[in-house]
Order: structure tokens, then sequence, then C-alpha cells
């Protein structure tokens, strides 16, 4: 093989691994459908407790949901009370959410990206309330999941001076499916 055919297939190599590295691949955010979001508490999942669950997408690191649930018209947010849920999105009314379980200590809810508005980033935040609205329990602080390298992550809940089990939240765990 002569040295100018080498340099030609060494040419055409590198423009090949080149034109796949420039956005011919699909990124790691394209086709994610949905989230998976599942709280575990210490003690059973309770009717005389409620269970929220905030995202925020707008993309902004520093404006995450804070641990009081009225405070969350901004937000996406799922509600777990009375044995029914509810999701409702920023600015409108809460609606009823069938994709969704609960079973001992742990919820689990599943929710389309599209109804997401498909966003790269998502800050999450979890808080467990007694039937009048007061703080049982929260997150110490809301995190993040970026869409497009992360498929699974998951928070522990280090506080341990709750009084109520059925309202400690223990561990959050989200999965990105694609």
């Amino acid at each position: 093989m002569s040295m100018r055919s080498s340099l030609l297939i060494l040419a055409s190599v590198a423009l090949i691994v080149a034109g796949c590295a420039h956005g011919e691949q699909p990124s790691w955010g394209e086709g994610a459908k949905s989230v998976i979001i599942t709280v575990t508490t210490q003690g059973e999942i309770s009717t005389s407790m409620e269970y929220f669950i905030a995202l925020d997408t707008d993309g902004n690191l520093l404006t995450g949901p804070g641990d009081d649930p009225t405070q969350w018209n901004t937000f996406y947010r799922l509600r777990w009370a009375n044995g029914n849920f509810y999701f409702r999105k920023p600015g409108e009314s809460e609606q009823f959410f069938t994709n969704s379980s609960v079973a001992g200590n742990t919820i689990t809810v599943e929710v389309d990206m599209d109804d997401l508005g498909d966003p790269s980033l998502l800050d999450i935040m979890v808080v467990t309330t007694d039937r009048g609205g007061n703080l049982v329990d929260a997150l110490a602080n809301y995190f993040t999941v970026r869409l497009g390298s992360q498929s699974y992550v998951s928070r522990s809940d280090a506080s341990s001076e709750v009084s109520n089990p059925q309202g400690d939240i223990v561990r959050v765990e989200v999965e990105v499916k694609r």
C-alpha cells in the first residue's frame, strides 16, 4: 500500500469519526420518555399524611423548590392524599393522576416527559405533611437530575428526628426511562 493510499484511508476515517462526534449521533437526552420517582418512608404510607413531590423544569439550578408545598405555584406538583394521586402543572388546577402506585412504605409515580415540557434538568423536592398541612419531613434541599447525562439518581434523607415514621422520608430515587 502506498503512502498516498494510507493517508487517504486515514483522512476518510478521521472525517467519519469527526462527523459522528459533531451531532450525527443522538445526545443522551434524546429519547427520554418518562421519569419514575420512588419515595420511600420509614413507616407505611398512611392516609393520615400527605406526600408531595415538586418538579422544577426551568433549567436554573438556583431556583428549585423549598420545603413549603403551598409555595410551589410555579412548579409541577404531585400529591398523594386520601388514597388518591393528583398532578398539577404550573398555573393550573390539580387533576387525578393514575400513573402511580403505593406499596407498603413506597410511593412510585411515572411522569411523561411531554407533560413536563421535555426539560433538560429537573430540580426535585419531596415533603410530607400531616392532614393539617404541618410539615413532618422534607429533604434537606432539592436535588437536580440532568436528564441528558443521568439515568438514575438516588438521595437519602439524613434527618432522623422525625417523630412520625409514616412521614419520615428515607430515600428518593429517580430513574429516567428512554
